[in-house]
């Protein structure tokens, strides 16, 4: 009798788990994993804990974000690798910094570089950019994916991918301070961004214009 009990409790437990899940999912699949106004919001709400959870626990907020900085540091690690700045170090130790101005501030993960010159400079620092790729990636083609189900564990997992990766993406203030202190290499990589963009485009409409008049 007892196990009876026992069986038909847990069997309850476990309907109800695959009901919340069946509900949570239908609630939140479309407006999280199809709407640019719900992951954004679901962004900034979670943007906004971890940085008032930094304020109280530097550790805390660090272990809540160190797959992010991992892959923040790593981008940095890899754009310096390939443009021979030579990194060094890769730090995942968070540490406080006092700023000249007199402010203090955190940095959660750091790359040191032996050959940051004029050249390679802007694109190491600017380099967790390239998340923003990851990111739009996974927002195309995450639910084609054959090992993904239409659950709410795996809208979960796809809602913290998301978020550590456009969160982590952004460069911080150092990163700015770094990847523009020279002029010269604002305007070279300027220069490559802006000619990129434009002959893009027009080979773009060069493709399309052939393809009219094939058609």
């Amino acid at each position: 009798m007892v196990l009876e009990i026992k069986s038909f409790l847990l069997d309850e437990i476990v309907y109800y788990l695959a009901r919340t899940d069946q509900i949570l999912t239908h609630l939140l699949y479309d407006f999280i994993a199809h709407s640019t106004v719900g992951l954004t919001c679901a962004i900034l709400i979670i943007y906004t804990l971890v940085h008032k959870a930094q304020s109280k626990s530097l550790y805390g907020a660090w272990l809540a974000n160190i797959f992010g900085i991992f892959f923040h540091e790593l981008a940095h690690a890899i754009v310096g690798a390939l443009l021979m700045a030579k990194p060094s170090k890769f730090i995942m130790i968070p540490k406080a910094v006092l700023l000249p101005n007199g402010n203090k501030t955190y940095i959660l993960g750091r790359v040191e570089c032996l050959n940051l010159r004029w050249y390679n400079r802007l694109p190491t620092a600017m380099a967790p950019l390239l998340l923003l790729g990851i990111a739009l990636y996974l927002e195309k083609h995450y639910w084609q994916f054959s090992f993904v189900k239409n659950s709410f564990g795996y809208l979960c997992f796809y809602l913290y991918l998301q978020i550590t990766l456009l969160t982590n993406a952004i460069p911080s203030p150092t990163d700015f301070r770094e990847g523009f202190h020279n002029i010269f290499g604002v305007v070279l990589w300027g220069t490559i961004f802006s000619s990129y963009i434009y002959y893009s485009n027009a080979i773009y409409n060069i493709i399309i214009d052939l393809i009219d008049k094939i058609l």
